[in-house]
C-alpha cells in the first residue's frame, strides 16, 4: 500500500475515512494506492482508493446534527435554533469522481467510471433523513468503505499507471497513514526524505566505487553484502580495519547507503574533524548535506521511529590525545538514540571495551582485484610495465593509479613515484609551485598532528608560498584536497603521507643522518616508506639504508615499494646475510659425548 497526499489531512472526518480504508486495505492483501486531499481536474477530492479491482472516490463528511437530503436539491442541517443548508454531497461525491476521471484519461486510455461514495463518520446523525445514493454514488456511514471497496469499478489503472498519475498530480508519498493525518509526523517525512537524498547524491557516488571483495569477520570470510545486513540488523556495532587505500571508506559508504535502503537513517562523519565537540560535528556534517543541524535529522527519524546508524570514518585520523573523548563520545550517542555504530580505522580503538564492536578485517587487495582495478581506469589495456607496478602496489588507491598513470611512469617505480606523478599529472602546468605548496601544507599538518587546516589559514599558506592566482585555481580542481565545511585537507592519508614525504626530503637537503632521523620518528611512521622511495641518488641511498634494521622498511624495499633501486640493495644484502649464515652454519662443529652407565 503507497500513500500519497496533497496536503496532510486535518479535517476529523476525512482522517477517519483515511483510516478505516487503510484498515480495509491492509487485511485485504494486494497491491493499493490511497491518494488524500488532493486537487484535480479543479476540484478537492477528499479520498481515492486505486486497486487491481476497483477504483472508489470518497467525499467524507462528518454531520454533528440530523441532515435531510436527496439525489437532487440542497442538503439541510437541522439543529436546535434553526436549519442551514449545507450542500448536496451526492452531487459533490459525483463531481470528484467525473473529475478524477478526467484526470485519470490525461495518463491511460480507461473505460468505464470509478464507484463513488459519500462516507459520513463516525455515522449518520440520528433522524437523518439522507438518500441511500444510486449506482452512481452510494450514501452511508463510516460502515460504506468496507462494502464499496470489495465492489469492482471502472477506470482501472495498473501500478505503473498510479505511480504516474500521482507524479502528474504531484502528490507527495507519505510512509504510513501516521504520516498523511499528523503535522508533527509529515514534517518529519519531508525532512528524513531531503535528508536521505542529499545524501545519497553525496556518498553514492563513493559507495559506487566498491568493488565485489571478500572480507575477514569472527574467522570467516563475508561478503559486503553480509557486512551490509550485519549493521541493518543493528545486533552490534562494526569496527571496518585495514591498511591505507583498501577501501575501508568506500566499503563504508556502501553500507550507508544500503541503510538508506534498508529505511534506516545514517549520518556519516570524519574523525580528523574532532577536537573534542561531538555534537558541533554532528550538526557541520549534516548542515553540510541539507542546510539542517543533526538535531532535527535526529528528532525527525525518532518520530517516525528510524534506525539511526552513525559512521565514523578514519578512526585513526583523529589527534591521540581526543581518541579517549571520542570513543566515549560514540558511546553516549549509541545510548542516547539506540543507534548502531560502525568505525573504520587503521588502529584499534582507545578504550574499545566501551563500545561492543565486531571487527571486519580489510586486507590489501589480492592480485585479481588490483588487475579488475587497474583495469577499469586504464580500459583493461595493462601492458607488461603496468603489471610490473601492480606487483608492487599494496592497496586498492594504489591499483587504480597504477591504471591511470601507468603508462607515464618507468618500470620498476617506487610508490612514491607513484604518487608523485599523479600528482604532477592533476597539476600540469602548476605542478612545480602546486608541489612545494603541498609539501608545506603536509609539513605544517605534522607540526600540529593534525589532518585539517581551516580555509583561511591554508589561504595564508599559499599567500605565504607566493602560489600565483593561476596556480591557487589549479591546485583547487586538482581532486588532490577536499574542501569540507571550513576545513582542508589532503582528499587520501595516502596523498598525506607521500607529501609529508616530499616535506621530508627537502627539508633534509641531502643529509643521509637527518634522513635516517626521519624514518626512525614516529611522525613519519605512515611515510618511511614513501620517503625511502623518494631517494633517487644510489649513493645517497646505501648509505641511508646502511645498518637500517626497520623490519617492515626492509621488508617493504624487497617487495618493490621502495622502487628498484632500494629493492636490488636490500636484495643484494639479503643474499649476502644468507651467504654468510650458511657459511657459518657450514663451519659449525659438534661433539658427542656418552654417558657414562656408572
Amino acid at each position: 500500500m503507497r500513500i500519497y497526499i496533497g496536503e496532510p489531512v486535518r479535517n476529523r472526518s476525512e482522517r477517519d475515512c483515511l483510516v478505516a480504508a487503510c484498515e480495509v486495505l491492509e487485511s485485504a492483501g494486494g497491491w493499493s494506492y490511497v491518494f488524500a486531499n488532493f486537487h484535480a481536474a479543479g476540484r478537492q477530492i477528499d479520498l481515492v482508493v486505486l486497486t487491481e479491482s476497483t477504483t472508489l472516490v470518497v467525499e467524507a463528511k462528518g454531520y454533528s446534527l440530523p441532515v435531510h437530503g436527496d439525489i437532487n436539491g440542497q442538503w439541510v442541517q437541522h439543529g436546535p435554533y434553526g436549519n442551514k443548508k449545507v450542500g448536496n454531497a451526492y452531487n459533490q461525491a459525483l463531481d470528484g469522481k467525473n473529475a478524477f476521471r478526467d484526470a485519470m484519461q490525461k495518463i491511460a486510455q480507461i473505460s468505464g467510471y470509478p464507484n463513488a461514495a459519500v462516507v459520513i463518520s463516525p455515522d449518520i446523525p440520528h433522524e437523518s433523513r439522507l438518500t441511500s445514493g444510486d449506482f452512481k454514488v452510494a450514501v452511508g456511514g463510516a460502515e460504506l468503505i468496507k462494502q464499496t471497496l470489495s465492489q469492482p469499478s471502472g477506470a482501472r489503472l495498473s501500478q505503473s499507471q498510479c505511480e504516474t498519475l500521482a507524479s502528474h498530480l504531484g502528490l507527495e508519498l507519505v510512509s504510513s497513514k501516521a504520516a498523511a493525518v499528523n503535522d508533527e509526523v509529515i514534517e518529519a517525512e519531508r525532512l528524513c526524505s531531503a535528508y536521505r537524498a542529499a545524501f545519497e547524491d553525496f556518498y553514492g557516488p563513493t559507495a559506487a566505487e566498491l568493488l565485489p571483495d571478500n572480507y575477514e569477520c569472527n574467522t570467516h570470510e563475508v561478503s559486503s553484502s553480509y557486512v551490509h545486513s550485519m549493521i541493518e540488523r543493528g545486533e552490534s556495532g562494526v569496527l571496518i580495519r585495514g591498511p591505507s587505500g583498501c577501501g575501508k571508506t568506500l566499503l563504508s559508504a556502501s553500507c550507508a547507503i544500503s541503510c538508506i535502503e534498508g529505511g534506516c537513517v545514517p549520518l556519516f562523519i570524519a574523525a580528523r574533524d574532532f577536537h573534542g565537540q561531538f555534537q558541533k560535528l554532528l550538526d557541520k556534517e549534516a548542515s553540510l548535506l541539507n542546510g539542517r543541524p543533526a538535531t532535527s535529522v535526529l528528532r525527525a527519524a525518532k518520530t517516525l521511529g528510524k534506525q539511526i546508524v552513525l559512521f565514523l570514518d578514519g578512526y585513526n585520523e583523529c589527534t591521540e590525545h581526543c581518541r579517549v573523548g571520542l570513543t566515549r563520545s560514540l558511546r553516549a550517542f549509541a545510548l542516547r538514540y539506540d543507534a548502531g555504530i560502525v568505525v573504520s580505522s587503521q588502529c584499534q580503538l582507545e578504550r574499545p571495551d566501551l563500545l561492543q564492536l565486531n571487527t571486519v578485517v580489510v586486507s590489501p587487495p589480492l592480485d585479481e582485484l588490483k588487475t579488475i582495478l587497474a583495469g577499469k581506469e586504464c580500459g583493461g589495456n595493462l601492458t607488461g610495465d603496468i603489471r610490473s607496478l601492480l606487483d608492487a602496489a599494496n592497496s586498492g588507491l594504489e591499483a587504480a593509479l597504477v591504471g591511470k598513470i601507468g603508462t607515464l611512469m618507468p618500470s620498476g617505480a617506487s610508490k612514491f613515484v607513484l604518487f608523485s606523478t599523479y600528482a604532477r599529472e592533476r597539476l600540469k602546468p602548476a605542478a612545480t609551485e602546486g608541489i612545494r605548496v603541498l609539501s608545506v601544507f603536509a609539513e605544517s599538518l605534522l607540526q600540529r598532528s593534525s589532518f585539517s587546516l581551516s580555509v583561511r589559514e591554508f589561504d595564508r599558506l599559499c599567500d605565504s608560498q607566493n602560489l600565483s592566482q593561476a596556480g591557487r585555481q589549479q591546485l583547487s580542481e586538482s581532486q588532490l584536497l577536499l574542501e569540507r565545511g571550513d576545513r582542508v585537507s589532503f582528499v587520501h592519508e595516502l596523498l598525506f603521507s607521500a607529501f609529508s614525504a616530499e616535506a621530508a626530503i627537502r627539508s633534509s637537503k641531502g643529509d643521509p643522518v637527518r634522513i635516517r632521523a626521519v624514518l626512525s620518528s614516529p611522525r613519519f611512521f605512515s611515510s618511511k616508506v614513501f620517503i625511502l622511495g623518494a631517494l633517487e641518488d644510489e649513493m645517497l641511498l646505501h648509505e641511508v639504508l646502511d645498518g637500517c634494521s626497520d623490519e617492515d622498511l626492509i621488508a617493504a624495499a624487497a617487495s618493490g615499494e621502495c622502487g628498484t633501486a632500494a629493492q636490488s640493495i636490500v636484495n643484494h644484502r639479503i643474499d649476502k646475510m644468507l651467504a654468510s649464515m650458511i657459511i657459518e652454519a657450514k663451519g659449525i662443529r659438534f661433539r658427542a659425548f656418552t654417558k657414562s652407565s656408572g
